[in-house]
């Protein structure tokens, strides 16, 4: 009985551990994709901006610029935070699976 008990143990900490590290690897590349985008349309408006003031046409507002520009400025730090907080989020499941051959 108590090999049985080992052995379930032992795979529900494994699946768990499977789980977790899915929903890590899901939710980090997700917000990476949206942080990337983010940067891309700040910087894809901002170039817009440039090229229509040199055509003496205003386009968009100072508001939208100042959102463009922190938009810009926010979006790359924020993905790097998001990579180094999933890898050390990683490292979660590896302990489930030490911790069910204890």
């Amino acid at each position: 009985m108590f090999g049985t008990r080992a052995i379930g143990k032992r795979l529900a900490f494994g699946v768990g551990a499977l789980v977790l590290g899915d929903l890590v690897i899901g939710l980090t590349a997700s917000s990476t994709i949206m942080l990337g985008s983010l940067w891309l349309c700040s910087v894809g408006w901002l170039e817009a901006r440039v090229a229509s003031a040199g055509l003496g046409v205003v386009f968009g507002s100072d508001l939208q610029l100042a959102l463009a520009c922190l938009g810009a400025a926010a979006a790359l730090p924020a993905a790097g935070v998001t990579l180094y907080l999933a890898r050390e989020a990683a490292r979660l499941p590896l302990r489930w699976i030490r911790h069910s051959t204890r």
